[in-house]
């Protein structure tokens, strides 16, 4: 096999950067012992090194800011990972230390030197957490700090008409948004009571904050936060309700920050938003991914959002660091999830042929004819399409 055909995409715990060149560090740990007078010394030999490596990495693009923040959380973790090496495979590491530099000459482009080294053996024992659990642990505390937000800041009083009006008008379009992301539940009694409760109590929750911001919760995680006996909300359910609640949020009114403690009706938008967002990364540990690919694409959706709101120089720090450490768990929960998940690539056939021929083609055996009919909703398995990328697995 040629060397190209063994090379791999670099990533550190599932998120990738590009390597211009590295370097392995190795050898034995050596004690040499010199004697005044005499010609020769004493070696003493206490084991192999734990092997290190030195990795110029870089990310690239118009989006780069994002890849860059990525990459930076995951390398300031403090806990191993799983480093995919161009040229070494799979490891296990820990980061030592690292360097990212940006010019205006290399724009779209941020380099990192990254020291890792192989993670050691001797531990000592340490709790468990469960990745899955902390995301719902931390979203827990999210809507904690979002509502003590929201009720510091929100007030009618001595706001003009315009600005009650406003509000609560905006309540009535939350409420009717999230009726409609949840259609899914628009067969279910008790969430249609809940809807129909919280419009018909529109004009007296304006004037109650802290009812208000209640009832708002109720409606967004209705059915997704399981009480204790409870079954856990489906694979199904959870696909079907992301990118509904997703599609909700408009990514440019996010980016436009202002002070809410004179805007009422503000203050209700950024609380549904927020309450969406830590449902969002809530549903992440109820889907069960197929692939690689298909997990970045939903965890990505959910960090674009955590960096908008970040950003925002109206937050406080209590919720800047949660929604820090609301990114990191997702990210270990990514990690967790992915184990040994299928990792995707693309092929490009000059000429149709069977999806049976290609399969033996790439991996030697007909028992992924299935697999790459359904990653590509293949018509006729017969005849796989021409100059047409397919999607397959890497083995």
């Amino acid at each position: 096999m040629k060397w190209i055909e063994k090379y791999q995409e670099a990533s550190f715990k599932g998120i990738p950067f590009k390597v211009q060149n590295h370097n392995l560090a190795g050898g034995r740990r050596k004690i040499i012992d010199v004697f005044p007078g005499r010609d020769s010394v004493n070696i003493q030999d206490l084991g192999k090194l734990n092997p290190g490596f030195n990795i110029n990495a870089y990310v690239i693009g118009d989006d780069y800011f994002t890849d860059r923040n990525a990459l930076i959380d995951v390398l300031n973790e403090g806990s191993p990972g799983v480093l995919i090496h161009p040229y070494f495979g799979r490891i296990t590491v820990e980061v030592v230390a690292f360097e990212v530099s940006e010019t205006y000459d290399e724009g779209r482009l941020a380099r990192f030197l990254i020291s890792f080294v192989k993670e050691g053996t001797a531990k000592f024992a340490q709790e468990k957490i469960v990745p899955s659990l902390n995301v719902r642990n931390i979203r827990q505390r999210l809507f904690s700090t979002v509502n003590d937000t929201f009720l510091s800041v929100y007030s009618l009083a001595r706001k003009p008409f315009s600005a009650i009006f406003a509000a609560q008008e905006t309540l009535q379009v939350g409420i009717t948004t999230i009726n409609n992301a949840k259609k899914l539940y628009s067969n279910i009694p008790a969430f249609v009571h809940e809807v129909n409760k919280t419009l018909e109590l529109v004009e007296t929750l304006i004037t109650d904050g802290a009812e208000l911001s209640a009832s708002l919760l109720r409606l967004i995680t209705f059915g997704l936060i399981p009480e204790s006996g409870d079954e856990e909300v489906s694979d199904r359910e959870a696909r079907a309700l992301f990118f509904s609640l997703r599609n909700t949020l408009d990514d440019a009114e996010l980016m436009q920050y202002s002070d809410k403690s004179e805007d009422p009706a503000g203050a209700i938008d950024d609380l549904i938003v927020n309450y969406t967002i830590a449902t969002l990364g809530g549903l992440i540990t109820n889907i069960n991914f197929s692939s690689v690919r298909e997990a970045r694409s939903y965890v990505n959706e959910i960090f674009w959002i955590i960096d908008i709101l970040k950003a925002n120089p109206f937050s406080t720090e209590e919720k800047y660091n949660l929604l820090s450490d609301f990114k990191v768990s997702l990210f270990s929960t990514l990690e967790e999830k992915l184990g040994e998940l299928a990792r995707i690539t693309a092929v490009n056939k000059s000429s149709s042929l069977p999806a049976l021929v290609l399969s033996y083609e790439l991996y030697g055996t007909i028992d992924k004819e299935q697999d790459i009919i359904d990653r590509n909703s293949v018509e006729h398995p017969g005849f796989l399409p021409s100059n047409t990328d397919l999607e397959v697995t890497i083995e």
